[in-house]
């Protein structure tokens, strides 16, 4: 009888993965205990599973659903009473959809496969993404780094060489506070040199005037009391 996945599996088409998955546990459970008589319909069932447990298969499923047959092993049925014309088409058209759901199901099967090695392959690309954008970024923070240690660097030598000008104008300018203070020092000693020499020369001075007072003094006494010897 010819019916659909969800109709194989005995869910319907709202049923979630996981009562699909249940569903096809006691099914195929059942097709395995009847043994080799139900290797085609259990065959069948892993199929709809299959395709009805993953979504994008389920999803091309529903928009084009399609019926398989599903034989029932347990009947005892004479092969001969089933040759008969109308029989004989319908198992010609039960084995083109099964072959077409065989078909189906390989395609679906590679189909899935190949999504999956996609999914995979752009997982790889997005984490080697990552892993380079990671790089990228730290390459920049170390970058980041190292300029900002050489601008460390740089203010800290700016720094070094104010303060080494700074110290060379203070030494440079000590430096012409005391040769100022020695040239002050020097004119303060000529000039007391002058003052003493101008001071000596005074006193020279004052000793011959009052030398020669004494001497003119010295003079009238004498031609005083002598008179005529002058």
């Amino acid at each position: 009888m010819a019916m659909t996945l969800y109709q194989l599996l005995g869910v319907e088409p709202t049923a979630g993965t996981e009562e699909i998955k249940n569903a096809y546990i006691r099914k195929a459970a059942q097709l395995r205990s009847a043994g080799a008589r139900a290797t085609t319909q259990l065959n069948a069932v892993q199929q709809a599973y299959e395709i009805l447990n993953d979504p994008g298969s389920r999803s091309r499923y529903d928009k084009a659903p399609y019926l398989v047959a599903e034989r029932d092993s347990s009947d005892s049925v004479d092969v001969a009473s089933m040759l008969t014309p109308r029989n004989v088409i319908t198992v010609a058209v039960v084995l083109i959809l099964a072959l077409g759901a065989a078909a189906y199901f390989q395609k679906e099967r590679q189909r899935a496969r190949i999504e999956r090695e996609r999914i995979e392959a752009q997982r790889q690309v997005d984490e080697e993404r990552r892993k380079e954008e990671a790089e990228q970024r730290a390459e920049e923070r170390r970058s980041a780094d190292l300029r900002r240690q050489e601008l460390q660097q740089q203010r800290e030598l700016e720094r070094a060489s104010s303060l080494q000008r700074s110290d060379m104008m203070r030494r440079e300018s000590a430096d012409r506070s005391v040769a100022l203070r020695e040239q002050q020092l020097e004119v303060q000693r000529q000039r007391e040199a002058n003052r003493q020499e101008q001071a000596e020369r005074a006193r020279v001075e004052r000793e011959a005037r009052m030398q020669l007072e004494r001497d003119k003094r010295l003079l009238r006494e004498m031609e005083a009391n002598h008179p005529r010897r002058f």
